[in-house]
């Protein structure tokens, strides 16, 4: 990544200014925190996992946090470094709509292969409903249901169109992941 006196170095800074939504002053404040948890410049898996498990205490956030890792960490190498941790948190905060509906569906399609299946959607949230403590509204009958009106082309997947279109009908697929989808 690079640094200075603690500080990006000025070609990292442009590059995450043109990537993000985020100021330079919030980048470099950003930085200064991951480098003082994550001396090493990188954040694993199990601490991503500890910070999700701080901020839900009354339930496990362990399978959740694993599904968020994985949208964030975007070369697949078992870590995060800045760049894709303040990169994932600029989209989920202040994206754009397609960003964000993107940034869901990635993270609903967990073998990434560019399609969500009714077994993904569920597998997720059995996550949230097993992060928040709570058994939420949605019911694995009631996925099924909306997975089907969603599935425009009867193939037993979503393509991210699909997705996209659904999420105007369904709001709730988006807004249970804590995206603010309002944005934008």
């Amino acid at each position: 990544m690079g640094s200075e006196n603690g500080k990006l170095k000025p070609e990292v800074m442009k590059d995450l200014r043109s990537h993000t939504f985020l100021l330079e002053d919030e980048i470099q404040d950003w930085y200064k925190q991951f480098i003082k948890d994550h001396p090493t410049g990188y954040l694993k898996r199990e601490q991503f996992e500890e910070l999700y498990s701080k901020n839900f205490p009354d339930g496990d956030a362990s399978k959740f946090a694993s599904h968020v890792f994985r949208t964030f960490d975007k070369d697949d190498s078992g870590s995060i470094d800045f760049k894709e941790f303040v990169i994932g948190l600029s989209i989920t905060r202040r994206g754009t709509r397609k960003q964000k509906l993107k940034w869901a569906f990635n993270l609903y399609d967990s073998d990434k292969d560019g399609y969500i299946t009714k077994q993904e959607m569920i597998n997720i949230v059995k996550s949230i409903e097993k992060m928040t403590g709570e058994s939420g509204d949605i019911s694995k009958g009631k996925i099924k249901e909306v997975f089907s009106t969603l599935d425009a082309d009867s193939d037993g997947r979503l393509t991210f169109d699909e997705f996209s279109s659904g999420a105007e009908s369904f709001p709730k697929i988006v807004d249970m992941l804590g995206v603010d989808e309002n944005r934008n």
